[in-house]
């Protein structure tokens, strides 16, 4: 059991890690960060995901031998019922486990949430302060408003 131990120890420092550049992300975009910094955290997020992969496929296939061999069902749950009794540090690293992976889910939706608000709080400013160069308003040559026109067809303004 002490390759399951170290598997799991390490996708928790992983996903520690993880967290931490998720909410220095959050907090970055939050405080207007600059770009250059917000991608480094980015880069960061994306190199613990690739290695909480790694070792969560590892975890995987030892957990599905054991599910096998033991006649249980292949959840987090069932194995914290299973090795209660059996083993308590395995117990603990994985209710630690769980415990991280609903952090990680829970500030993952906050960030989803907050690029999604900063996404359209950017397409509001863009309305607002920048106007289509093609269309301007225009006026007959009696001096009446006509709707706006495409300027290329335009052949006289007032």
């Amino acid at each position: 059991m002490s390759d399951i131990n170290i598997i799991i120890h390490e996708e928790i420092n992983i996903l520690v890690d993880l967290f931490y550049y998720m909410e220095k992300l959050k907090n970055g975009i939050l405080n207007n960060e600059e770009i250059n910094i917000l991608n480094v955290y980015v880069s960061k997020i994306s190199e613990n995901a690739l290695n909480l992969s790694k070792k969560e496929k590892q975890r995987i296939e030892i957990f599905e031998k054991i599910a096998l061999e033991k006649n249980i069902k292949n959840n987090l749950n069932s194995f914290i019922e299973y090795f209660s009794d059996k083993d308590y540090e395995l117990v603990q690293n994985l209710k630690s486990l769980s415990e991280k992976l609903m952090d990680i889910s829970s500030l993952n939706n906050v960030l989803k949430d907050l690029l999604k608000a900063r996404i359209e709080y950017n397409d509001i400013l863009i309305r607002l302060f920048i106007e289509p160069k093609n269309n301007v308003p225009v006026y007959n040559k009696n001096g009446v408003y006509n709707n706006s026109v495409n300027q290329s067809k335009t052949n006289w303004q007032g």
